[in-house]
């Protein structure tokens, strides 16, 4: 498995003395469900729910109490009911039933000592489903994809791994060229100091704006300018005026009631 950062704020939570049910946020695919499976491996016991499978939503279909749900899962999965500090309960997918959301409350207020995490992928559309949600009685975290530095960390096999306290900030207007062989960076210098570098003493603002405007113009479809009454989009539809291409859609998006100048320039 890949080590991910967010395994030490997971273990931040195990240890917490005001720890509530913790809902993992993330897209699909991430690795939430491989990290609580790894994190899982430091309890006495775990209890691995996925609410797409309906063997493990009649749980919390039958029963709306915390602790009836914990004895039946404990039964059902022939474990004993040793300290519930040291156990685990993860729910997967939870997305699928929102009433299970609602459900945390519960399981915080009645089963504190429980370490409860449940996850899953769209929560937003879930959770405007819940009938009452858990505010203030659940914890968030969010895993995103695997980061750069994360994966150089997984993948540099060599001994020394502190490379990254040593990482410097480039000067600006330079380049460096990195040596994979011998894994270190030589020969920075200026980009105004690179062989047959001609820099421009002199530049035609109206050229360039008017160049920038044109190559945006290339398209299948009609050329929509949203104008704000600002000066910025005033000056592209000037261009396009010059271009001889004021035939384009205007179109504003505000206040069409508070009697907005912006609103007022976009009509004319």
């Amino acid at each position: 498995m890949y080590k991910r950062e967010l395994i030490t704020a997971l273990q931040d939570w195990k240890t917490s003395t005001i720890r509530k049910p913790l809902l993992l946020r993330g897209a699909r695919q991430v690795g939430k469900t491989t990290l609580v499976h790894h994190f899982a491996k430091k309890y006495t016991q775990y209890i691995y729910l996925n609410l797409e499978k309906k063997a493990d939503a009649i749980h919390f279909i039958k029963y709306s109490d915390a602790q009836n749900i914990l004895d039946t899962l404990l039964l059902a999965n022939r474990l004993k009911p040793v300290s519930q500090a040291t156990t685990l309960l993860f729910i997967d997918e939870i997305q699928e039933l929102p009433d299970a959301i609602a459900l945390l409350r519960y399981f915080y207020e009645d089963i504190p000592e429980l370490h409860v995490i449940a996850a899953g992928s769209l929560l937003e559309h879930a959770m405007g489903k819940v009938s009452s949600f858990p505010v203030g009685r659940v914890q968030y975290m969010y895993l995103f994809p695997l980061h750069f530095q994360e994966y150089l960390q997984n993948n540099i096999n060599y001994a020394e791994k502190n490379i990254f306290l040593n990482i410097k900030k480039f000067k600006n207007s330079s380049f460096t060229i990195f040596d994979l062989k011998k894994w270190k960076f030589k020969n920075t210098n200026m980009y105004f100091k690179i062989k047959n570098y001609k820099r421009q003493n002199k530049f035609n603002l109206f050229e360039d704006f008017k160049s920038s405007v044109k190559r945006r113009l290339i398209s299948d479809r009609p050329i929509c300018l949203m104008l704000s009454g600002g000066l910025d989009s005033s000056l592209i539809l000037s261009c396009l005026k010059y271009l001889n291409k004021t035939k384009n859609i205007t179109a504003y998006v505000g206040y069409i009631n508070k009697k907005s100048n912006d609103f007022i320039y976009a009509k004319k």
